[in-house]
């Protein structure tokens, strides 16, 4: 499955919060603690981390036990009308 870099900066465009999801994610994979956090408080971590109720929101119910579950559980959220998620 390869991925389409066009969709992906149309997608960009069209979903400009995705952005602070990409520095949390990237955070969390180099801070053990944040990463911890997020995975057990995603929508409180969030907020600590500088992202607004709105994109916060976003994140409220994912259940992951590694960064890399919650990433997937994330990307259909961030982008429901990408067909390969």
């Amino acid at each position: 499955m390869g991925m389409d870099m066009a969709q992906w900066d149309a997608d960009l465009q069209r979903e400009p919060y995705a952005g602070a999801y990409e520095r949390l994610i990237g955070t969390a994979l180099v801070d053990p603690i944040l990463r911890s956090t997020l995975l057990h408080a995603p929508r409180a971590t969030a907020i600590a981390f500088g992202l607004t109720q709105e994109e916060a929101a976003i994140v409220d119910g994912i259940v992951a036990t590694d960064l890399q579950s919650f990433a997937r559980a994330l990307l259909p959220r961030l982008y429901p009308h990408h067909e390969s998620w």
